[in-house]
């Protein structure tokens, strides 16, 4: 696999998630959550956000440590956190969780620098 075609695929990745992102941000107006205010539904807002604060961690992890051969199992691991966060972000309007962005951002910079095989 060449850098251009996984940076493409990187980006295809990412241009998704920015689709998404802009789809939510329509539908919700950007006046109010979909779900309302995280009080309302807990267990649902504590969930969500723990699963996008652990998928990023074990995303970046296994990104950076791990070799993982198939392409698709590690853009899989970027795509998956990435749409959890951006859910949590337009579910309930939590911002918390919008740093685990710019950190998958800089793990797919580093899935570039490092040495393919």
């Amino acid at each position: 696999m060449t850098r251009k075609r996984l940076l493409l695929y990187i980006l295809c990745t990412w241009a998704v998630v920015g689709l998404l992102a802009l789809v939510l941000q329509c539908a919700t107006g950007g006046a109010a959550p979909l779900l309302g205010e995280p009080s309302a539904h807990p267990r649902l807002s504590y969930g969500l956000s723990m699963a996008c604060a652990m998928s990023t961690i074990l995303a970046c992890f296994y990104l950076l440590r791990r070799q993982i051969k198939p392409l698709s199992q590690r853009l899989l691991l970027l795509f998956v956190p990435a749409v959890l966060t951006v859910l949590d972000y337009y579910f309930f309007f939590d911002s918390g969780m919008i740093a685990c962005l710019p950190v998958l951002a800089a793990v797919s910079a580093m899935m570039l620098i490092k040495k393919e095989s």
